[in-house]
């Protein structure tokens, strides 16, 4: 099944969920620390890496705010971690869904090594990354940024960064759009109709 088929619906829910949150979370990191969080394409989120399962992840950070079937939300440290049925993680989201201002941007101190996290710009990201497989303009001054073949996708406002997805194979990451396990990987969305 395709990656935004199945977890589109997070865009509509994730947002009140993390609104709602933040509203009652107590202050303070959860296990990530407050120390800078590399981000490594394919492989890890801070300790978020991949071939975990949610009970690891769970060991690793401390229980989260909110916890779905398939889903695990940190606001305090600006992510929610992604699992497939079997509880495998799959994806990391971070920063805020919401739009640069919102909480979770900065909440998210997570950096690639090439220094690429919230607040980058388009011309950064292409200066690490290359010419990215799409790039498209997605609402008033809303932007995407995929690579699909590095499972990393970027939206940007007013050209910064705000919202990343970092997808996370339990493999090396594959060449087409299936992951280990079935799980569609391809961060494309299907062409309406598909």
């Amino acid at each position: 099944m395709n990656f935004w088929k199945r977890f589109g619906w997070l865009w509509f829910i994730l947002p009140a969920i993390l609104m709602l949150l933040a509203g009652c979370s107590e202050s303070g990191p959860t296990g990530q620390g407050s120390g800078p969080v590399l981000v490594e394409p394919g492989v890890a989120v801070g300790k978020v890496r991949a071939g975990m399962t949610s009970g690891q992840v769970i060991a690793a950070l401390g229980e989260p705010k909110r916890r779905t079937s398939t889903a695990l939300t940190y606001p305090e440290d600006g992510l929610a971690v992604m699992c497939d049925k079997q509880g495998r993680v799959v994806a990391v989201l971070c920063g805020d869904v919401m739009g640069p201002g919102g909480p979770f941007v900065a909440a998210f101190r997570g950096r690639s090594s090439e220094g690429i996290g919230m607040n980058s710009t388009a011309d950064e990201i292409i200066a690490a990354y290359g010419p990215p497989a799409v790039r498209e303009v997605t609402g008033p001054r809303i932007e995407s940024i995929r690579y699909p073949e590095r499972g990393l996708s970027f939206t940007l406002e007013r050209g910064r960064v705000y919202h990343m997805i970092v997808q996370l194979p339990g493999e090396p990451f594959p060449t087409g759009n299936q992951a280990p396990g079935g799980i569609s990987v391809d961060l494309v969305p299907p062409a309406p109709g598909k």
